[in-house]
């Protein structure tokens, strides 16, 4: 079912659906992706591998725009919640 999806937001979004800790923690949502997707089995393959800025960024939009597959975890939405705060108020500083 995976390999009929047909871009990587919605093969993230299906992760997120399916396996709901990947919800909480970008490491184990990457993971999952570079096996279940990639079919990466050795760490020298994740170099070759979508980036893990692409996944999390495709996970966030799930998330913050669409409202689906939202962690069930509240310090992970605090901590999430923070830095967004943080970002937008220190944009302007860079």
């Amino acid at each position: 079912m995976l390999e009929e999806l047909e871009n990587k937001k919605e093969k993230i979004a299906f992760i997120l659906q399916h396996f709901p800790d990947t919800r909480e923690n970008d490491n184990l949502l990457c993971s999952m992706y570079w096996k279940l997707v990639e079919n990466v089995e050795h760490v020298d393959d994740i170099a070759r591998a979508t980036k893990s800025e692409v996944i999390r960024r495709a996970r966030q939009k799930i998330q913050n725009e669409r409202g689906l597959y939202l962690p069930s975890d509240p310090d992970v939405i605090r901590r999430r919640r923070l830095t967004a705060i943080d970002m937008r108020e220190n944009i302007h500083t860079v």
